[in-house]
């Protein structure tokens, strides 16, 4: 008497290094022990980001570690690494507050714009299944924070006391986009996104996509203790 499905969502298939898995010749993916060397996270990464819905994928220990090493630990660990130590350095610990005008920069706005688009750009991606294509568009957010704060240079901003309003801004702007980031990647690495909001001094909300935009990280929030989050690993024999 149960009502019949409207529809069946399934997957491609799997391939291993470009074959079909098959026991018998032994190229199968292994789970568990993808999960022992690089963790739960970073498997369900993977997965979520090779997988294009409705084509087949290819699995295999190099694409893993290549996945690892180039997005989790350089992008996405380094941005979290760099902003979170620059804000405990140069603001004391907490969140600065930046200045109207230098939001109004280019650089600023164009990051603004871009997050914006992120946002609704993810939130199209998830009722069609389009989960690859919403952690594609996230990790070019995150390149574009990272190249954002090598232009802006904080480092150099903090040994100048009259670019106070220059480094607060940027760095302010920097933690911003991290929260946004982290929101928007809750349900595809959900304990990472959370040591990220809470490095940010944040608690994670229930619905909290129903509001999100950016420049609404409060200035004078206190950061929680800031701790790496994908150590880099080397190709082992």
């Amino acid at each position: 008497g149960l009502p019949l499905p409207r529809r069946i969502v399934s997957h491609g298939w799997w391939l291993m290094d470009g074959a079909k898995m098959s026991k018998s010749a032994g190229n199968v993916a292994r789970p568990h022990e993808y999960i022992e060397r690089f963790g739960l996270v970073a498997l369900r990464y993977f997965v979520f980001r090779e997988m294009v819905f409705g084509q087949d994928a290819n699995f295999g220990d190099e694409a893993i570690l290549t996945r690892y090493n180039a997005d989790l630990a350089n992008d996405l660990g380094n941005l979290v690494s760099r902003a979170t130590t620059m804000l405990h350095r140069s603001c004391g610990g907490r969140v600065p507050r930046p200045e109207a005008a230098l939001l109004q920069r280019d650089e600023e706005v164009q990051l603004r714009l871009a997050l914006e688009r992120l946002i609704v750009a993810v939130k199209d991606a998830i009722p069609t299944f389009q989960l690859s294509l919403a952690l594609r568009d996230v990790w070019a957010v995150i390149g574009a924070t990272n190249r954002y704060i090598v232009t802006r240079e904080p480092w150099k901003l903090a040994k100048a006391p009259t670019l106070r309003a220059e480094l607060d801004t940027s760095l302010y702007v920097a933690a911003d986009t991290l929260r946004v980031v982290a929101e928007l990647l809750r349900p595809f690495m959900p304990a990472t996104a959370e040591r990220t909001l809470a490095m940010l001094g944040l608690t994670p909300q229930p619905a909290s996509w129903g509001t999100l935009a950016p420049h609404q990280l409060a200035a004078g929030t206190p950061l929680g203790e800031t701790a790496p989050l994908f150590p880099r690993m080397d190709q082992t024999v």
